[in-house]
């Protein structure tokens, strides 16, 4: 049979496709278990994260649990979740910090700055990466 493949370079090409579209077939889809569903009403709702800059997010449901609304997240038709009360439905990836900005006073001869840290009452939350809202 190798003999015949060297004179054939058309049976070579599409043998060698064949072979590799059985591997990638056959190689299970480990990016879907990144994707978690969710859905229920919200009972908590922070906007006011700085890094990633979002809204940390509170769902009761099955399986209640924290979400971080950031900058990138893709909503359907009724837009961003805006307040406790409204329903969520979607899919959510990794979790991310939300942090928030915290005025430190200065002394004498120092100027007061400000530094991130995690906000005390979601310190991480699941990314959602698409969801439905209602009104």
């Amino acid at each position: 049979m190798i003999s015949f493949i060297k004179k054939d370079p058309l049976v070579a090409v599409l043998l060698a496709t064949t072979l590799l579209l059985a591997c990638v077939i056959s190689v299970p889809k480990t990016g879907d278990s990144l994707f978690v569903p969710f859905g229920g009403q919200i009972t908590t709702i922070f906007p006011g994260c700085v890094a990633p800059a979002g809204s940390a997010i509170t769902i009761t449901g099955a399986v209640p649990r924290p979400l971080m609304y950031v900058a990138g997240s893709y909503s359907y038709s009724h837009g961003p979740p805006t307040r406790p009360g409204q329903y969520l439905l979607g899919q959510s990836t990794l979790p991310v910090p939300c942090l928030i900005r915290v005025w430190v006073p200065g002394g004498l001869f120092t100027a007061g700055y400000y530094i991130l840290v995690p906000y005390p009452g979601q310190p991480m939350g699941f990314t959602i990466w698409y969801h439905g809202s209602s009104l």
